[in-house]
């Protein structure tokens, strides 16, 4: 498990710093990873405080869930609608040299983003007020912020 957290760290930091990178490109490599890595260090500092447990556990409760579907949700809508399904059928003919059926299209397509979007609302309308170590009722202001 810690190999595991130690190659996702480095893949994470490895894709923020060459957003950065190619956004500033005239600072040195060295600089901006040690940017990166100071930022994530005080950010993360926040879940080791003595109410971190509490803030942990409203990140991945809303962070995990709306936010992950409603990320998945607009990435679909833009491939599938923005970007154009015709485009994307003619990228994979092109790159694997296969015809994509019209079975794949429609799911694509009208499927899909039904599914994911019917599910997301199905979620914010039967979500209940999280309670933590089921005893501890977190205060309005917890999820306004």
């Amino acid at each position: 498990m810690a190999v595991l957290g130690v190659g996702s760290g480095v893949a994470l930091l490895s894709t923020v710093n060459t957003v950065l990178l190619d956004s500033f490109p005239r600072v040195p490599t060295i600089y901006m990873s040690g940017i990166t890595c100071i930022a994530g260090f005080l950010a993360g500092l926040v879940y080791v405080t003595p109410g971190g447990q509490y803030i942990l556990e409203l990140v991945d409760y809303y962070g995990g869930t709306f936010m992950r579907l409603f990320a998945a949700i607009t990435e679909t809508i833009g491939v599938f609608w923005i970007y154009g399904l015709e485009n994307l059928c003619v990228d994979i003919e092109f790159m694997l040299g296969l015809k994509t059926s019209f079975y794949w299209r429609i799911c694509w397509s009208i499927v899909t983003p039904t599914i994911m979007i019917a599910v997301f609302f199905y979620a914010l309308i039967t979500t209940e007020a999280l309670l933590f170590g089921g005893t501890y009722q977190y205060p309005p202001a917890a999820y306004s912020k």
